[in-house]
Formats: C-alpha cells, sequence, structure tokens
C-alpha cells in the first residue's frame, strides 16, 4: 500500500510497485485502508515526509493496527504543544 499527497507518484507506485495506492487528502481515506486491511489496518507505517505537521504521525496512527510499528525516517514533526491521536 502506498499512501502520497502527489498524485504523479500515485500514478507511478499503482503502474509499477504496490497493489493499492491512495491520496492522502482522498475522503474516507482511512475507511479505504480499513476495507483494503479487512478491518485490521496496519501491521507497519513508514513516514518518509517531511513536515512540522503532526499529522503523518496522527495519520499513521490511525491506519495502523494496536500494535503496528510506526517508524519515522529523518526530520520528523517535533511535538511543541501539539496533540498526539493515538
Amino acid at each position: 500500500m502506498g499512501i502520497d499527497i502527489d498524485p504523479a507518484m500515485i500514478d507511478v507506485v499503482r503502474r509499477y510497485c504496490v497493489d493499492f495506492g491512495l491520496n492522502r487528502d482522498d475522503v474516507g481515506v482511512e475507511d479505504k485502508i480499513r476495507r483494503f486491511s479487512q478491518g485490521r489496518g496496519c501491521n507497519a507505517v513508514i513516514i518518509t515526509a517531511a513536515s512540522s505537521s503532526l499529522d503523518p504521525i496522527n495519520f499513521a496512527g490511525a491506519i495502523s493496527w494496536k500494535r503496528g510499528t510506526i517508524v519515522v525516517v529523518g526530520d520528523g514533526p517535533k511535538n511543541k504543544g501539539g496533540r498526539l491521536r493515538f
């Protein structure tokens, strides 16, 4: 599964790499992931997005299963009073 905000990258991964590619900004993206994973969520999420927002981390928590692994590659956001939602 691949998720990105760039439609061109989603086309590339759909063509060459993954069975399921989504745009992060799609309506109902979390529900689509739950359906694809038969309600379980993702075993692991690798975040490679450079962002000062906590959204990538909160999104990863929302789409992973209870004991899933979340890996942040590179410089992730700093929690400066923001709230993690998972």
